[in-house]
This record gives C-alpha cells, sequence and structure tokens, in this order.
C-alpha cells in the first residue's frame, strides 16, 4: 500500500525488484502527475518487469492495462434515474485528476446530454471519493432543490446518505440515489444502495493472464489493454417519481 504516495510506491517497487518478482501488479498512486507516472512506468520497463495495471489508466501511459468501462457505468447510473422520471439529477465526483472520475463525470453528462437535458454545472460537485465529502457534496445539492444523485462511488454515496438523513428526508421517498463499485456492505445498508457493479473477479483474472502471457510468452507482447463492462445493480434506494 503506497497511501497513494509516489514517492512510497517508487520505493516499494524498488523493494519487489530487488526481490526479483515475476510480475507487478499495480494501480497507480492517485495524486501522481504525468511526470510521476512515466517515472514509474519507465523504472518497470528499464528493470524488464512484467506489470500490469489494475484499473487507473492515467495519462494514457502504460502498455498491459485491465480496466472498466467507467463512462459506461456513470451512464447506466444516471440514465437509470433518468428513466425514473428524474431530470434534477446531482453528481458527487472523485477527483477529477483521476482517469476513472473523469469517465464517470463523462458518463452521466453524456446520459443527461442523450436525453435532452441542459447539463448544469452548479449540479456537479467535486469530491475526493470519501465518505466526508459525500456529506459535503450531498449538503451543497440539497440546497439546489436535487431529486436524485449519482455519487461516483459507494463511500460517497454513504456520505449523501448521511447528510439526507440529518436533512430529515427519506431514501428514496425524498431523494434517490445512485452510488458506484457495489462495495461489500452496499446491500446491507439500512436502505440498500443502488449502484454500479465493477467486475472485480474478472479484473483480478484478466491481470493474471496478462502477468502470464509476459512472462511466459517467447514472443515479444507489445501491448495488452483490456475493458471490462460494469453492470447496474437496482436496490431500494431509487424510485419512480411523476
Amino acid at each position: 500500500n503506497s497511501d497513494n504516495n509516489h514517492k512510497q510506491e517508487l520505493k516499494h517497487l524498488k523493494m519487489l525488484c530487488d526481490y526479483m518478482v515475476d510480475g507487478i501488479f499495480l494501480s497507480m498512486a492517485a495524486n501522481s502527475t504525468e511526470k510521476e507516472v512515466e517515472e514509474t512506468i519507465n523504472f518497470l520497463e528499464d528493470n524488464k518487469i512484467p506489470y500490469c495495471l489494475i484499473d487507473r489508466d492515467m495519462f494514457d501511459i502504460g502498455k498491459y492495462k485491465i480496466s472498466v468501462d467507467h463512462l459506461q457505468g456513470a451512464y447506466l447510473a444516471t440514465e437509470h434515474l433518468i428513466k425514473l422520471g428524474h431530470k434534477k439529477i446531482g453528481c458527487i465526483t472523485g477527483p477529477l485528476i483521476l482517469d476513472d472520475a473523469r469517465q464517470r463525470l463523462a458518463g452521466y453528462k453524456q446520459a443527461l446530454k442523450d436525453n435532452g437535458i441542459k447539463i448544469d454545472e452548479n449540479l456537479i460537485f467535486e469530491g475526493d471519493y470519501s465518505f466526508e465529502k459525500g456529506k459535503i457534496g450531498c449538503d451543497n445539492l440539497l440546497a439546489k432543490n436535487i431529486t436524485a444523485i449519482f455519487a461516483a462511488n459507494d463511500f460517497s454515496a454513504m456520505g449523501a446518505l448521511a447528510s439526507i438523513k440529518e436533512h430529515n428526508l427519506i431514501v428514496p421517498r425524498d431523494i434517490s440515489i445512485v452510488g458506484y463499485d457495489d462495495i461489500a456492505f452496499a446491500s446491507l445498508l439500512e436502505v440498500p444502495l443502488t449502484t454500479v457493479r465493477q467486475p472485480i473477479d474478472a479484473i483480478g483474472q484478466k491481470a493474471t493472464e496478462v502477468i502470464n502471457q509476459l512472462v511466459n510468452s517467447e514472443e515479444n507482447i507489445d501491448s495488452k489493454i483490456i475493458i471490462l463492462e460494469p453492470k447496474l445493480i437496482v436496490r431500494s434506494s431509487t424510485k419512480t417519481i411523476s
């Protein structure tokens, strides 16, 4: 665990290199700059360490990666709310330095656009995937008379649920909410959360296949990029409005 710190990430990678590992799965430090991402990838490639980047496709750098179509996932979440009759839908994003957060925001916007709903930048709050920012973001959005929220991850959605409760509102009677990730206890919340499920098992399986190919193939594999599809999981936190 690098605690999303680039220097710590490089330190761990150098240690693993010293241990002569056969391959490395890597989820890039979240706050990395483009120069830092290049430094990490160059280190791996210069030392001829087979690697596979998992989920975070930052600055489109790196030749071997497994990711999820986050634009499609956010599109499914937002479209679900639109089909339920919601038109004033707030969005709590992740940190927009991250590619996956930008993709989720793009999916939210594209779903609005495709359904003839004007994008209102005032209904978009930049969060950081945390419970705390989710709560603050929801406080901000509730003042703008939204009827639904798409939160770009489940922790942000949980913060939004806490905010809604503090405002003496009820989910989904007063506000519908959709999260993203389908973390282990999303279905166990007081109001089971409608969310977007990432294919976690498939990510691990495909990443392992990529490393195995890089380690065992006699041929040079120039690149291997696999994009997996997310799935909308509908539970009790969303409802139709008239």
